[in-house]
C-alpha cells in the first residue's frame, strides 16, 4: 500500500507531467494551425485545374471562399476597396479563419486527448456525447450564418435601398466583416444547447437556471446578438429564435437526465464503491491517492 506521506511527491510528478503533455499538445495544434494557414495563403488555387497554372495571374486558395463570400450578395451590392490596405486584410482574415475551420478536428481531438485520462468512465462518454453535439450544432450554425441569415440580410437592405433608388455600395472591409462576424456568431451562438445539457449532466447547473428564468436569459441573448450582428431585424431576429427553440429543446432534455439521476441516486442502503473510479484498483481508508495509478481517490 502506498505511504500517504509520498502524496505530494506524486502531485508534484503528475503536474509536471501533465504540464508536458499539455506542452506537446499545444504544439501538435499550432503545428496543424500554421499548416492550415499556409495552404490557404500560399497555395494558388489554379492547383485545381494544373492547365491554369502556366496561364493568368497568381490567386492564393483563400480566394476560392472569398469569391464565393462576394456572390451571396446575388449582384444586389457592389463591393469597392475603400482603401489601399483592404484587399490584404480580408486576404490574412479570410485565411485566419479558414485555417481555424480547417484545423478545427485536429484542435478539438487534441482538447479530447488531453482532458480523457482525468475522467471518469461516465464522464468519458459525457464528453463523447458533447464533443458531437458541440461540432454538429456548430458546423450547423456556420451553415446557417452562412447559406441563410447573411443572404438574407443582404437582400433585406438591398430591398430598401431599391426602394429608395439608392445604389447600395459597400467597403470590402464592411461587407466580408459582416459574413464572417455573422456566420461565426451564428455557429459559436448554436452551440450554447450542448453546453447547457453538458453542465447540467455534471450537476454544475440545474434545468431551472433557465426555465425559470426564461426573461433574464433571453434578453440577456438578445443583447449578445444585438451587439454582434449589424442588422437589426433580419439578423437579430434570424438568430434568436432558432437558438431559442434550440436552448427549450435543451431544456427537456436536462429535465430528462435530473429525472432519471433521480431514479438512479435517489434509492435507499446505496454504498460507496471502494474501488478507484480510473484504473478499479482497490481504495484504503484514510489514503488520498490510489495505490495503483497514483491518481486522487473519492
Amino acid at each position: 500500500m502506498t505511504d500517504p506521506s509520498e502524496s505530494p511527491s506524486l502531485t508534484k510528478e503528475s503536474l509536471w507531467g501533465h504540464l508536458g503533455e499539455l506542452k506537446r499538445r499545444l504544439k501538435v495544434v499550432a503545428i496543424a494551425y500554421i499548416a492550415s494557414f499556409a495552404f490557404w495563403t500560399l497555395i494558388p488555387a489554379q492547383a485545381l485545374d494544373p492547365a491554369a497554372l502556366l496561364t493568368g495571374t497568381y490567386r492564393p486558395m483563400v480566394a476560392i471562399v472569398v469569391d464565393n463570400a462576394a456572390s451571396l450578395g446575388g449582384g444586389k451590392i457592389s463591393i469597392i476597396s475603400g482603401s489601399l490596405t483592404a484587399p490584404i486584410e480580408i486576404y490574412f482574415l479570410a485565411s485566419a479563419v479558414m485555417a481555424l475551420v480547417t484545423s478545427s478536428p485536429v484542435i478539438g481531438y487534441e482538447i479530447f486527448r488531453f482532458v480523457v485520462p482525468a475522467l471518469y468512465p461516465n464522464e468519458k462518454s459525457l464528453v463523447g456525447n458533447f464533443t458531437t453535439a458541440f461540432v454538429g450544432l456548430f458546423v450547423g450554425g456556420a451553415a446557417v450564418g452562412y447559406f441563410l441569415l447573411t443572404p438574407a440580410v443582404i437582400r433585406f437592405m438591398s430591398y430598401w435601398a431599391t426602394i429608395f433608388n439608392i445604389q447600395p455600395v459597400v467597403t470590402a472591409g464592411d461587407y466580408f466583416g459582416m459574413v464572417f462576424i455573422t456566420t461565426g456568431a451564428t455557429a459559436i451562438a448554436f452551440t450554447a444547447p450542448a453546453v447547457f445539457v453538458l453542465l447540467v449532466q455534471l450537476g454544475i447547473i440545474s434545468s431551472s437556471a433557465l426555465t425559470k428564468n426564461r426573461l433574464i436569459v433571453y434578453l440577456g441573448l438578445y443583447i449578445a446578438i444585438a451587439a454582434l450582428t449589424p442588422e437589426p431585424i433580419v439578423g437579430h431576429f434570424g438568430m434568436f429564435f432558432p437558438i431559442v427553440i434550440l436552448l427549450e429543446i435543451s431544456a427537456v432534455i436536462a429535465r430528462r437526465i435530473e429525472k432519471k439521476r433521480g431514479k438512479v441516486g435517489g434509492g435507499e442502503g446505496s454504498t460507496q464503491k471502494d474501488t478507484c473510479a480510473y484504473c478499479g484498483a482497490r481504495k484504503y481508508p484514510g489514503v488520498e491517492f490510489c495505490p495503483s495509478c497514483g491518481r486522487a481517490a473519492e
